[in-house]
């Protein structure tokens, strides 16, 4: 297990996350936050994170080890795109919402990212 920095023009599935206390069809609950997977959706990072956010929530960002254990159970063993990226500066790393990837932490670095089971 662990993540893959990949070019953002690859099609891949993707997780969303949305903080919502009524679990919807689809998506699962682990504490508060809601999850789906996409199913057989195969799309570049921007088309994946523009559907997210038209779901009210965003990439998921597995910024704990109980968070990414929960993604990486729904996941099962696929690869998706989830919300961390070099994109406004190449080297350095953060999630989504803006904050830097702890590498001290139990974060693992590894553009844009896979989570590969």
């Amino acid at each position: 297990m662990g993540w893959l920095d990949i070019p953002c023009d690859l099609d891949r599935p993707f997780i969303c996350e949305r903080y919502q206390d009524v679990p919807e069809y689809k998506w699962t609950r682990l504490d508060g936050t809601l999850y789906y997977i996409s199913q057989s959706s195969m799309t570049s990072y921007s088309f994946a994170r523009k559907y997210c956010q038209a779901q009210g929530g965003d990439l998921a960002q597995p910024k704990t080890d109980k968070i990414n254990m929960h993604l990486i159970e729904l996941a099962g063993g696929n690869s998706y795109w989830f919300g961390l990226d070099d994109i406004n500066q190449e080297g350095m790393f953060q999630w989504i919402d803006g904050t830097p990837l702890d590498n001290n932490g139990s974060s693992q670095a590894a553009d844009i990212f896979i989570l590969i089971l």
